[in-house]
């Protein structure tokens, strides 16, 4: 089995054991090296990853209960207690709401090269739909060859000891009309962007936490309950934060694994 798609599997199969039990077990780690070097993280990508939207404060349409439930900011909170064994460095989030990957595929080197990232965390995709269905601003074409350029850009890019940076490709979580009228983000719509994030990732052997079909299969197990109870009362494309925590539990031990990778030299 491929390592990109290993990887996801193991990312899907988080996710519903963890739904089904609400449980995890204890694991006993080593802690870190202090001298070791420093796995530096940065995540790219938009509203959804920003979290900003979450802030009742800033946005207070969303009902949002705090940006510190988003999974990025739960990640670089967490993830150094839940995995001290891997010698973490710093977590920076550079996404922008309401961007698409044309338009990151021209900051690359100006917002995400100076960090020197060990590995970046890449979400992105329905903006890029919006983009193609309500306005015709970026089509289909548009998107699948700047997404390409993007992931080449970020995966030439040299960590602060001259080591390639390593990538974790995140497919955005479903949206049905059900879920998000105001842009009809139906599944048939997203679907050809899921498909070439996986494609592309494949392409460069990168691994995919496959965000949009865990939650296609977590909204058939739930049903209609599944809207309500994971995405803000704004709309059906931001998730509120259990929305976010379902997206936590699934890049957590993937972004473990790459960062460990990413530490030994690999």
């Amino acid at each position: 089995m491929a390592p990109a798609r290993a990887l996801a599997l193991v990312a899907l199969a988080t996710l519903l054991a963890v739904a089904a039990t609400g449980c995890s077990s204890k694991t006993t780690h080593h802690v870190a090296d202090k001298n070791a070097p420093r796995v530096n993280i940065v995540f790219v990508g938009d509203s959804i990853t920003s979290g900003s939207y979450l802030d009742p404060r800033l946005m207070p349409q969303f009902q949002g209960d705090g940006a510190s439930h988003s999974f990025a900011a739960r990640l670089a909170s967490e993830l150094p207690t839940k995995y001290p064994e891997i010698p973490w460095g710093t977590f920076t989030n550079v996404a922008v709401n309401g961007t698409t990957s044309v338009q990151w595929a021209s900051w690359v080197h100006g917002r995400v090269a100076p960090l020197h990232p060990d590995v970046v965390v890449l979400m992105l995709g329905i903006n890029d739909a919006i983009a193609n269905y309500e306005g015709g601003s970026e089509s289909y074409t548009d998107f699948t060859r700047a997404y390409d350029s993007l992931v080449s850009q970020l995966t030439s890019l040299r960590n602060s000891r001259g080591r390639p940076t390593r990538l974790i490709v995140l497919t955005p979580p479903s949206a049905t009309p059900s879920h998000a009228p105001s842009h009809n983000l139906t599944d048939a719509r997203m679907a050809p962007y899921v498909a070439s994030e996986w494609a592309t990732a494949r392409a460069h052997g990168i691994p995919v936490v496959d965000i949009w079909n865990a939650w296609r299969a977590k909204h058939s197990q739930d049903g209609p309950a599944f809207g309500s109870r994971y995405y803000t009362p704004a709309d059906g494309i931001h998730p509120n934060s259990r929305g976010q925590a379902l997206i936590f539990d699934m890049v957590a031990p993937v972004l473990r694994t790459v960062a460990a990778e990413s530490a030994a030299g690999k």
